[in-house]
This record gives structure tokens, C-alpha cells and sequence, in this order.
């Protein structure tokens, strides 16, 4: 029956955990994931246990069956699992449309939000506090006998159930059905629980009754006070154990969501093989406070030795990511690597923590404490974890670092043993109770002198790039463990600065004022000059993310703007930031109009009564775990609502270390929200969004470039003008919702949260599909002016050397244009185009040089093409087409230039002319970008033109799967095309088969 009743109690650890994580999820929706708020969070959740707990131990002598009372509270549990989404949405919805917008911010906006989140979780938490004593006091009433082996067990049961449910929910089932699905879940498996007990305890073994008489409280026993205080201790020590190591280990495995979850199971999985272990033992124990000192001390001593070993696991895992491949059998690998350096570091002094409970609650039985001593301890080791998180997050970390928690929670643990085995030892002699002091002091004097944290390896990286240190040459400025995250200060030879973020580089400047400015510099500064651009009468402007400080800085150069608030959670990246960068970025840490907050984004918003014009968002990379939360809908519903009238909503988006699906999700959890949106991409690899709740975006107004120090800090970008910002339009609602939302990938969400679960693993994948969203605009076909996305090119002249590919290739059009027309040659022209014009103007042999004259053709398309005004390009062709016989009209090569001419011009009814003739004649002999070429002209020009039956019979006609799935050059554009079709309710056989596939 034991037996029976621990599966009962392993059940239990599978829905109790997942309530943990949902539950402080959903909490952390209203509070914030400020350390602070995490803090309130965790001290509402476990205080409720313990007072759950310590309920239990007072009323469990008036029960007469302590299994029926498990069963009733179990039933409890789940139907409020059942009921809680609806009344989380309920409350939160009256919570911020109504009650804080009628309140001042400050003290009574948080006390009123901190209110709702307690009479959210705390019933709940009561109650599961409540099981550990109530069921193992009801199984003790069934057998006696063991009752040390039989708290063990259970412990150990519900041990192996919360790692389970770590994994499984983790891993799986928040992905399947989502938040709420998950708690239904869990909640049916209390339900299910409750009623199996019930028939348990009417058909099985019945309970013994207790006896109050002889039972008595742990405050009456003498000398048994130290008990309650050691179980408050070991948890303390404890949970800076777990804090420490999670915060070390997110440098090794990375900061993901999943990474987090591999690190809390290893933790518990020590805790419950601690438990088994035990259970065999713990009867047999002649003195098992001896016993629980030297345990105590072994603890202490394992969990200083992780100190050493820390900077060998960047070892560990960097050979293990060089031998993986970037499948999802090598994610597998990855994430079982993940694991096994967890529980090296986690799992030997867990594994001793596991026995501390059920050694503290066998003392207490053994002295006539009775059924009370189960909830007591519990109570007790909970409090002790409530003590300890808050110790370690907000006194102990700041001050000290990791490695000084990691050796504070030893010095709790180490002076707990110490005393317990001098006890024992105090009628021998002073060697024997003082070796054990000694041999403890100098192992951890040893660790405090010896052992340092390489800040090389901490700052690698090593879960993204696979090498176990920075590269050679960069060199450490400043590193400091804050409260949510560790912030270094890196420079490498050549003068750029980057400050990271749990080795995750988040902003480089090139501070050096020597050389060109780094990437990230294009991307931040962009975040301020594109949305200023589509609202020049922003005056109060939000910026989510401090990063480098070079936003801020960018957004205080236009003088109309006379608040900027950035938001920014770790305050430590704010100092170092300063530190590092403020002499490149003065304006952010200086300008008055500048006003900096340390506070969660969602947090901020509902504690100030600011309408914004314009509101920013720079988080770091989705993969990151809770930064997902600033991706998902009910995010951006909240942020709408500190808006103005007509104010703008920016989202940075990385492309480099994401795929497609993550782009969409994100995508549609903003096109549920914003009524209008343009899309830019900054460099290759970063996108932002300009997005507006209500009507449509307005035009850029350019003049906005010419303020002076706008147009100082362009310069330094290498930003010649307007040219520049136009040929970064890549995306509009109008274009992509379609085109995004045929992938069938779920909007991300917060109950819903398919980025948080699945942007890690497409961060290990590396396949880089998304990357060519960048590039829609830089394509023979100017697919994005036939749709209607933008206009022709913008005249003037383009910077080199942006870090954008379409810049770039601007700027190298502009070099052909002037040689081609003027005569004017550049020495930095291609070997490509010097080949392909030689091709061009061969006058030999005709037919036999046609196929190589079309690729010559093509390529000098690709060249000018994106770049150039209509006038321009038609000048071109027009040398082209004079250059050499072979090109004259109603030749095969002359009916290419013709066709390449009319869409250079963008005249589509003169391009879908040429295009179907060049198709009819020898499409069928086509193949590779000629006919990809043909193909999205002629589609793009049939939209243009709204010819329908044309749009329909090419793509009948031709093989348009081949280019979609990815044999093409551009299968996203391809798709493009396909999903306005589709949108308009063209609806032929095989446009519809691509819009499945």
C-alpha cells in the first residue's frame, strides 16, 4: 500500500511542478521579470507552501483521516487549475483596461498589482503545501514501522514526478496544448488523484488514529528547536546553491528556456536520488544527527569542489558542440550534453541535499513530535528558501558575485555540520571534533584564494560558437554579476567594445575613432532614425532595452523629441554600459531629456500613466528565456495602450540566429494587433518593424536626415542619404501577412508561447532561411514595386560599405551606371561585370554566344536593376542593346534586352508582354534563373497589370514548385507573389498546391 500511495504522491510531483513554472509564469505577466518582481513571485509561491505546510502540522492530530483530507485538497488543486485561465484573464483584463488607469503610479499601482497576483496563486500554493504533510502522515498511520524509509520514499517519489514534469512539460506539452492546455492537464491529474485516494481509503487498509495525547509540539520538546532551524538553514544554502549554478551554467548551456529547464531537473533529480538512498538506511541510523552533520559537511565540501570544475564544463561543452551537427538529432545531443554537465555540477551536493528532510523529520518523529514534525520541517526548509532567494538575489550576488554564493551557501552548510557533529563529538576528545572544522576551513579558504571564474570563458559564448574562450586578442574591460544576468565589458584589437549579456554579445561600438563602425551601430542607430522618420511630431518616446545606450543617443539628435525613457531590467548593464560607451553615446547618460528606469517593460508601462508617440522594443534574442514575452500578442495589446493617438510601435528582429517560423510567429502576433506595419531591414541580418494600432503608416519625411546631428552621426554610418533608408524597405502587412501566415505557424503568445519553445532549437539548427527576407528588395525582378510596396528607387547618392548587401550593390549599380553612360570607370568594379560586359559586347558568333549573352544579361540586371530610376535603367539598355549586333531587336539575345529593359523601367504590360513571348517561345527548353527570372516577372507584372487569366495560365504552365522550394534563387519571393494571388482569390490548381505545401 506504501507503494501505492508514493505513485499517488510521484503523480503529484508532475503537476505540482508544472503549477511552479505556469503559475509563476502567469504571475510574472502582472509583476514583471524584474529581479525584484521575480523575488515577489517565488516569496508568494513558496511562503504559501510553507504556511500551507505549517497548517498541516497544527490540524493533522484533529483529522481523523489525514488521506481523505489529501484526497479533498487534491481535488482542490485541480478544479482551481481548471478554472484559472479564465479568471487570470478575467482579472488581469479589469486589472489594466480599468483599475490602473485610474491610479497614480508608484506605491498604491504596485500594491494593488501585487494584491491580485497573491489571491492568484496563493490558495493554491497553500494547498499544495499542504500535501507533503497530510499524505505522509496518513501513509505513516497505515505502517509505523519504517517511518524514516517512508518519508524517504515519498520524498523521493515526488521527487522523480517534479523532474518529469519539468521534462515532460518543458518539452513537450506547453508546446502541444499551450499554458492553459497544460493546466488542464495537470489539474485533471489532481482530480484524478483525488478520486483514486478516495477509493483507497474506502476499500483499502484503514488509517491508525492518532493519539494527540502522547504527541507533543517541536517548541515544547527541549533542545529541539536547532531542528526547525536547520531545516531553515539547509534550505537557505540550498536555493543559493541553485540560484548560483543555474546563473553559471546559462554560460554554458545558454540562457534558453529549455537550457533552464535541463538545470532544474538535474537539480531535482539529486534531491530525489538523495531520497531513494536514504530510504533503506534512515531506520537503521544509531544517531542520525551525527549522521545529518557529516552529511551537512559533505554537502558544503561537493558543493565547493563545483567551483574548480566550473571553468572545465566550457571545456566540455565546446568539444561536445564541435562533434554535433546542426540537426535535430544534434539538438537532441546538445541538450543531453546540457544535462550530464548539469548534474556533474548539480547532482553530487543535491544529492546529499536530498537526505536533509528526511533525516530532520525522522529526529523529530523519534522525539514524540508525531505527524506535526512532517509539516514543521517542511515548513521550516521553505521559509529557509524564502530567506535564502531573497538574500542571495538582492545582498548576496551584487556584492559578491557567483562564485561568493556559491561560498556563502558552503559556509551555511559547512558551519550547520560543524555544529551538529560537534554536538555528537562533545564528550571526546578536542582532535576529533575539531579535524572537522579544520580539514572544511581550508578546503574552503583554498576555494576563496585559488579558484577565480574565467571571465574569458564566461563572456565565449561557448553554447553558440563552440570554442571555450573569447578569441585571441580580446580582452576583458570589466565583468559583474547582477541581479537577473552577468554583464561583461569586452574590446578586441580593433578598438570595438561590446557588452554581453550571460556571454551573449547585445551592442559592439567601435570606440576607437579609427577604422568603420561596427554592425551593431547600423542596426541601433536605424531603430531611431526609420520610425522618427514616419512620425517627425514624436515628442515623448519610449526605448525598451539599454543595450549600448546608442539608441537613446540617436533619438535625443532630433530636437523635436523631449523625453526619451529607456527601460531597461539589469541594472548592471547600465553601469557598464556607462563605463564603456559613454563617451561614443553622450546624449543617453547626459541629455536631461534622458531619463533612464530599471524595471521589466510590461511592468513600467502599467505603472505610468505615459502615452508615448513612439515606444521601441530592443530585446535581446527571442531564444533568450522570458525575453519571448516581448514578442507575443498580449504584449504589444498591452503596449498599445501607451500609445498616442497616432503614436508608433518599433520591434527589432534578429534573423541571424532564428528561421522562418519565429519570423512568423512574431509577424502574426503583431498583424493581430497593429492595423498597419512596415518592414525594414537594417543590415543582412536584423529587421525592424514600424507598426501603428490604428490607419495606415505615413510616408517617410525625409527631411528629418538634414538636422545636423542626425546627419553627423549618418555620416559616420556611411549613410549618403535617402537613397540609403528607401532600399531598406523590404516588408508591409499588406505584402508579408499573407505570404506568413500560408506557413501555418501559430502567433506567438504568452499562453500560447511558440517562440519561447521553439526559437532555441532553431538557434542550434542554424539554417539561416530567414536571412533572405532581407534581400526581397535586391532582385532583378523588382517584385516589391510591381506589389506596390514601394515606389521606384529614390535618386541620389548611396554609402558603400554599410554592412547591406543591397546598399552595397546600390552603390556599385550607381558605379555602372556613370561608367556605362559617362564613361567614368571605378577601380572597385568586379572581375563579374568587367566578364559580363566583355560577354555582352561580343559581336561573334550569335546563336552560339546566345545562352552565355542572356547569363550576361542577367547578371548586369541583377547588378542595376534594384537600384536605379526607371530613366536610368532605360538609358542603360539603351547602351546595351547598341553595344553589339548580337543585341539588335528580333534576334533571341535582342528579345532579352527588350524584356530585361521594360522591367528595369517597371512598365509591366510591356514586361508581361515580353515575358510570355520569351515563355512561349522557349520556356520549355528554360531553365535555372533565366526561367526564374521569366516566371516572377511575368507574375509580378500580371498583379501589376490585375491580369488575372495570364497570372493563371503561367502558372499552369511552368514549374513555379521548383522555384518555391527552394531550387530557385528566391523562393520567398516566389512565395511573395504566389500569397497576393491567393489573397486577391486567384485560386488556380497549382497556386493553391504551393499555398499547402
Amino acid at each position: 500500500m506504501v507503494r501505492i500511495y508514493a505513485l499517488v504522491f510521484a503523480l503529484s510531483g508532475i503537476s505540482g511542478l508544472i503549477y511552479e513554472s505556469v503559475w509563476s509564469h502567469y504571475v510574472k505577466l502582472i509583476l514583471g521579470h524584474a529581479a525584484f518582481a521575480q523575488t515577489l513571485v517565488l516569496a508568494i509561491f513558496m511562503g504559501g507552501m510553507a504556511a500551507g505546510s505549517w497548517l498541516a502540522s497544527r490540524v493533522s492530530q484533529r483529522l481523523r483521516s489525514l488521506l481523505l483530507a489529501y484526497a479533498a485538497v487534491e481535488l482542490a488543486i485541480g478544479i482551481i487549475a481548471i478554472v484559472f485561465q479564465p479568471l487570470f484573464e478575467a482579472s488581469t483584463r479589469l486589472l489594466f483596461d480599468a483599475v490602473l488607469p485610474a491610479m497614480e503610479p508608484g506605491a498604491a499601482s504596485m500594491a494593488t498589482k501585487l494584491t491580485l497576483a497573491t489571491l492568484l496563486i496563493l490558495p493554491q500554493s497553500l494547498l499544495l503545501g499542504a500535501t507533503f504533510p497530510l499524505i505522509s502522515g496518513g501513509v505513516l498511520r497505515l505502517d509505523q514501522k519504517a517511518s524514516g524509509g517512508t518519508v524517504s520514499l515519498l520524498y523521493f517519489a515526488n521527487s522523480i514526478g517534479a523532474v518529469i514534469g519539468v521534462l515532460w512539460s518543458g518539452f513537450w506539452l506547453i508546446s502541444a496544448v499551450g499554458l492553459p492546455g497544460t493546466l488542464l492537464v495537470a489539474g485533471s491529474i489532481n482530480v484524478g488523484l483525488a478520486f483514486l485516494v478516495l477509493g483507497l481509503v474506502k476499500f483499502g487498509e484503514k488509517e491508525a488514529i492518532a493519539t494527540p495525547g502522547i504527541q507533543r509540539d517541536v517548541a515544547d520538546g527541549e533542545g529541539l528547536h536547532w531542528i526547525l532551524w536547520a531545516a531553515a538553514i539547509t534550505g537557505a544554502a540550498s536555493f543559493c546553491y541553485e540560484i548560483a549554478w543555474i546563473r553559471m551554467l546559462s554560460m554554458v548551456l545558454g540562457a534558453s528556456t529549455h537550457s533552464f529547464e535541463l538545470m532544474l531537473a538535474a537539480f531535482i533529480l539529486g534531491l530525489a536520488l538523495g531520497g531513494l538512498w536514504i530510504r533503506r538506511r534512515i531506520d537503521t541510523l544509531p544517531n542520525p544527527k551525527l549522521f545529518l552533520g557529516i552529511v551537512q559537511l559533505v554537502m558544503g565540501s561537493l558543493a565547493l569542489a563545483t567551483l574548480p570544475f566550473y571553468n572545465h564544463s566550457f571545456d566540455i561543452m565546446a568539444a561536445a558542440m564541435q562533434g554535433l551537427s546542426h540537426t535535430d538529432s544534434g539538438y537532441v545531443m546538445f541538450s543531453l550534453t546540457g544535462h550530464a554537465i548539469a548534474m556533474l555540477v548539480m547532482l553530487p551536493a543535491t544529492f546529499c541535499a536530498g537526505m536533509t528532510l528526511p533525516l530532520l523529520t525522522l529526529i523529530l518523529w523519534r522525539s514524540r513530535c508525531g505527524e506535526r514534525a512532517i509539516g514543521q520541517v517542511y515548513a521550516a526548509n521553505t521559509l529557509g528558501a524564502i530567506v535564502g532567494v531573497i538574500t542571495a538575489v538582492h545582498l548576496v550576488l551584487p556584492a559578491v558575485g557567483l562564485k561568493g554564493l556559491v561560498l556563502f551557501g558552503t559556509l551555511l552548510d559547512g558551519a550547520l555540520g560543524l555544529y551538529l557533529i560537534a554536538g555528537a563529538f562533545a564528550k571526546t576528545t578536542a582532535r576529533r571534533r575539531y579535524g572537522w572544522l579544520t580539514a572544511f576551513s581550508l578546503a574552503w579558504l583554498a576555494c576563496l584564494a585559488s579558484v577565480e571564474f574565467d571571465a574569458h570563458r564566461m563572456a565565449g559564448g561557448v553554447f553558440r560558437h563552440a570554442t571555450a574562450t573569447v578569441p585571441e586578442g580580446v580582452e576583458i574591460l570589466h565583468w559583474k554579476d547582477g541581479k537577473t544576468a552577468s554583464i561583461g565589458l569586452l574590446r578586441d584589437g580593433r578598438g570595438h567594445v561590446e557588452i554581453t549579456t550571460n556571454g551573449k554579445t547585445d551592442a559592439t561600438i567601435n570606440v576607437s575613432g579609427q577604422g568603420a563602425p561596427s554592425p551593431d551601430e547600423m542596426t541601433m542607430a536605424m531603430a531611431a532614425v526609420i520610425p522618427m522618420l514616419h512620425t517627425p511630431q514624436a515628442r515623448t518616446v519610449a526605448n525598451i532595452g539599454f543595450g549600448s545606450g546608442m539608441t537613446t543617443h540617436m533619438l535625443l539628435a532630433f530636437p523635436q523629441v523631449q523625453r526619451v525613457d529607456t527601460i531597461e531590467i539589469e541594472p548592471e548593464m547600465v553601469r557598464l554600459a556607462r563605463i564603456g560607451f559613454e563617451a561614443r553615446v553622450p546624449r543617453a547618460f547626459n541629455d536631461p531629456r534622458s531619463k533612464i528606469f530599471i524595471d521589466d517593460a510590461r511592468a513600467h508601462f502599467s505603472s505610468h500613466s505615459v502615452r508615448y508617440d513612439l515606444i521601441v522594443s530592443e530585446p535581446s534574442n527571442p531564444w533568450v528565456s522570458g525575453v519571448a514575452s516581448l514578442f507575443s500578442e498580449e504584449f504589444y495589446r498591452h503596449v498599445t495602450r501607451h500609445l498616442s493617438s497616432e503614436g508608433l510601435f518599433v520591434q527589432w528582429l534578429q534573423m541571424y540566429e532564428t528561421s522562418i517560423p519565429i519570423v512568423a510567429s512574431v509577424m502574426g502576433a503583431l498583424d493581430s494587433v497593429f492595423a498597419d506595419y512596415r518592414v525594414y531591414a537594417t543590415d543582412n541580418f536584423d529587421l525592424l518593424v514600424v507598426a501603428r494600432p490604428s490607419g495606415s503608416i505615413a510616408p517617410p519625411d525625409y527631411r528629418l536626415l538634414d538636422e545636423p546631428a542626425v546627419r553627423s552621426e549618418l555620416d559616420r554610418l556611411g549613410i549618403a542619404g535617402r537613397a540609403d533608408i528607401a532600399l531598406r524597405l523590404v516588408g508591409s502587412k499588406a505584402l508579408w501577412s499573407p505570404m506568413l501566415a500560408a506557413r501555418g505557424v501559430p502567433k506567438n503568445s504568452d499562453y500560447f508561447p511558440f517562440v519561447d519553445q521553439n526559437a532555441a532549437r532553431y538557434r542550434f539548427l542554424s539554417k539561416l532561411d530567414a536571412l533572405p527576407l532581407a534581400d526581397l528588395g535586391d532582385y532583378p525582378v523588382p517584385v516589391l514595386e510591381a506589389l506596390q510596396l514601394r515606389r521606384e528607387p529614390e535618386p541620389g547618392p548611396v554609402g558603400a560599405s554599410t554592412y547591406f548587401d543591397n546598399s552595397d550593390n546600390a552603390h556599385m549599380a550607381q558605379q555602372i551606371r556613370d561608367y556605362l553612360l559617362e564613361g567614368r570607370t571605378s577601380a572597385s568594379l568586379p572581375v563579374a561585370f568587367w566578364s559580363s560586359l566583355a560577354t555582352i559586347r561580343d559581336g561573334h558568333d550569335c546563336e552560339r554566344m546566345a545562352a552565355a549573352k542572356i547569363f550576361a544579361l542577367l547578371d548586369l540586371s541583377r547588378r542595376t536593376h534594384p537600384s536605379l530610376t526607371p530613366w536610368e535603367i532605360d538609358a542603360v539598355w539603351s547602351r546595351i542593346g547598341s553595344a553589339s549586333p548580337c543585341n539588335d531587336p528580333g534576334t533571341r539575345v535582342g528579345e532579352w534586352v527588350a524584356f530585361l529593359r521594360a522591367l528595369g523601367m517597371r512598365d509591366w504590360p510591356t514586361t508581361a508582354e515580353r515575358a510570355g513571348g520569351i515563355l512561349a517561345a522557349e520556356g520549355s527548353e528554360l531553365a535555372g534563373p533565366p526561367l526564374e527570372i521569366l516566371l516572377l516577372a511575368d507574375l509580378s507584372a500580371r498583379l501589376a497589370t490585375n491580369d488575372k487569366e495570364g497570372f493563371l495560365r503561367t502558372a499552369e504552365d511552368y514549374p513555379l514548385s521548383a522555384v518555391q522550394d527552394g531550387r530557385g534563387a528566391a523562393p520567398l519571393l516566389m512565395e511573395l507573389v504566389l500569397a497576393q494571388a491567393r489573397n486577391l482569390g486567384w485560386r488556380g490548381p497549382l497556386v493553391a498546391d504551393t499555398a499547402a505545401r
